[in-house]
């Protein structure tokens, strides 16, 4: 795929690149559901992250937000992440848990 020069100069300007069909049709479809699930808590992390699965994806809400019951849980996350942050943890200790004795840094 080559980018032409309008291309370029709206991805210096907007900071994003619009990739037309880049995938269409029910692949889009199948990744369309999947955000839905994994933005309504429906997923649980299958890929394990430095050697271990997490229960959970690691969750950032929007400040003040968590815990508001009046907005879809979708309306109150800022970031979902299946690598966890940075912990100082003892020998087999999983990393980015802090319900298992990690520290966050």
């Amino acid at each position: 795929m080559q980018i032409g020069s309008r291309q370029r100069e709206s991805y210096r300007q907007e900071g994003y690149l619009v990739v037309r069909r880049l995938i269409s049709g029910d692949d889009l479809r199948e990744l369309d559901r999947m955000t839905d699930r994994l933005l309504d808590g429906d997923l649980q992390p299958e890929l394990a992250y430095r050697g271990w699965t997490p229960d959970h994806f690691y969750t950032f809400w929007e400040p003040g937000m968590e815990d508001r019951t009046d907005l879809p849980r979708r309306d109150r996350l800022r970031l979902m992440a299946n690598m966890y942050p940075p912990l100082l943890q003892g020998p087999g200790q999983p990393p980015g848990d802090p319900r298992r004795g990690g520290i966050d840094l």
